[in-house]
């Protein structure tokens, strides 16, 4: 399996690809990358990526469990009891939707993440091939 820090840096703009993954790959660091997650780290993602999604709770979960490939995620979260947790999809789904912490679900494959924000709906599938 690929590195988490390769996963996400793929998906990133060309140059924030060297910080992001020095970030990530250090104690301190990460940290630092983790904060990113809460204020601008959608910026920091190369736009053709980007998809944003709305809607209640269960219209989200439904649209991100369509597009993932597989039950299990990786969490990466400023909030540190979720980051660096392999979980159920819908589960993290449910914990992570509206809780207001900067967090990216990635599956295995590293395809695709689930970027929720701080800020309400600020809710993202974040893709590298064709959307079911």
């Amino acid at each position: 399996m690929v590195n988490e820090s390769d996963i996400i840096t793929s998906f990133l703009r060309h140059e924030n690809k060297d910080r992001v993954k020095t970030l990530i790959e250090s104690k301190n660091g990460r940290k630092k990358f983790l904060s990113i997650l809460a204020h601008n780290f959608i910026n920091k993602v190369d736009p053709r990526f980007i998809n944003q999604i709305s809607g209640n709770k269960n219209e989200v979960i439904a649209i991100v469990k369509k597009q993932f490939d597989g039950n299990k995620c990786f969490v990466v979260s400023e909030y540190s009891k979720f980051d660096g947790l392999q979980m159920d999809l819908e589960e993290a789904l449910e914990m992570v939707i509206g809780f207001g912490m900067g967090t990216i679900l990635y599956n295995s494959d590293g395809t695709r993440m689930f970027y929720e924000g701080e800020e309400q709906y600020e809710r993202y599938i974040i893709y590298k091939k064709a959307i079911k």
